[in-house]
């Protein structure tokens, strides 16, 4: 049997009440700032006016209309050094409004009453091929459907969402929801194809032939590499994957030990997933963490995390101030002793660049 989850959610749902006396509180900003720092310029101000005057479906709709994926950035999004971090409550020494709380009240709404997502626009010539269920792939097809447009979404996963199925930690957003939201987006007229490998099941060719036009959305390029020696032993696996696994065929995932090389955005995942979960869970003997530049519930920066596994919690140590080791001494010893005995290696590098810096003890 499969283990249940014991994630509690990151940022779980507003109540009514909770969230009408939120969006009671916003100033409604003319020139609002949070509105400038969401990438994609959703109307911040007025979709939260419109909840605190109980227009549910307008607030939904603000949302929507701006970004078709409201539903799933309200969870994943990093609000506070966006939106919330530019809401200007900070400058009387308040609280920032809760805007993606509020935005996931209005867009939960939606989808619980049968609100479509979108209405596709008056039909026009032209067919779009797009590679990659993703978020861009995903939303790319309800933008050209709104246009009038034919999109048909090509995708070698069996699962369409992209990261949002399988690569974002499950504190933040399950996969049940990501296919919950694919289907909303399917409801309204996106079409996937499923299992479909362009190159090999299908030829780029034959898509240019029978398509005006080609999509490329393939997601996160290939992680990073640590450059160290034992990095291809059985066993190591990077982390995306390993999330994926833990979202997806968590009855089979073990991990013995957890690298992480440096700091980069979506990194913590990996280091609150093995600490909040997989050490009762998954097995996990000992986990190293380097935290720096990010909150990893430890309120340090530059400590080092050393944790081993009790029977029903993973104990924490912090250690603070940790003199310069040499840079591969430690992590080849432990990849050579985890890959004597079989164990299982996570290696958390970042999928861009190639970071100077290495966990240490």
């Amino acid at each position: 049997m499969e283990p249940s989850n014991l994630f509690k959610e990151h940022k779980p749902p507003l109540a009514l009440d909770a969230a009408l006396a939120e969006a009671s509180r916003c100033l409604y900003c003319y020139d609002a700032p949070c509105t400038r720092a969401c990438p994609t310029h959703i109307d911040v101000p007025a979709f939260i006016k419109k909840i605190a005057s109980g227009n549910l479906r307008g607030s939904a709709k603000t949302i929507l209309t701006a970004n078709v994926l409201g539903a799933s950035c309200a969870r994943v999004c990093p609000t506070e050094v966006l939106c919330e971090g530019a809401c200007v409550m900070h400058d009387v020494q308040s609280k920032p409004i809760k805007i993606g709380q509020l935005q996931r009240y209005a867009t939960d709404w939606a989808m619980a009453h049968g609100m479509r997502p979108f209405e596709p626009g008056p039909r026009r010539a032209g067919r779009v091929a797009i590679i990659g269920a993703g978020p861009s792939g995903l939303a790319c097809a309800a933008e050209l459907l709104r246009l009038g447009y034919e999109p048909q979404i090509f995708d070698a996963a069996e699962k369409p969402g992209g990261l949002n199925t399988s690569g974002v930690a499950e504190y933040k957003m399950t996969a049940e929801f990501a296919q919950r939201e694919v289907g909303w987006l399917v409801e309204a007229g996106v079409k996937v194809k499923s299992g479909v490998r362009v190159g090999v099941d299908v030829q780029l060719a034959e898509l240019e032939r029978q398509f005006d036009a080609v999509f490329i959305g393939v997601g996160l390029g290939k992680v990073g590499r640590l450059g160290i020696e034992g990095e291809e032993l059985d066993g190591v696996t990077e982390a995306i994957a390993f999330i994926e696994e833990l979202k997806l065929h968590r009855g089979e995932a073990r991990v013995g030990l957890l690298l992480q090389r440096a700091a980069a955005p979506g990194l913590e995942d990996v280091g609150r997933v093995a600490r909040l979960h997989v050490g009762g869970q998954l097995g996990l003997e000992r986990l190293v963490l380097e935290d720096r530049d990010l909150d990893l519930d430890v309120g340090m920066s530059r400590h080092v995390l050393v944790g081993r596994v009790l029977p029903d919690r993973l104990q924490r140590i912090v250690v603070g101030d940790v003199p310069p080791v040499d840079r591969d001494g430690l992590v080849r010893a432990r990849l050579r002793c985890t890959g004597a005995v079989a164990a299982r290696v996570v290696v958390a590098a970042s999928a861009r660049g190639d970071h100077q810096r290495c966990c240490r003890e």
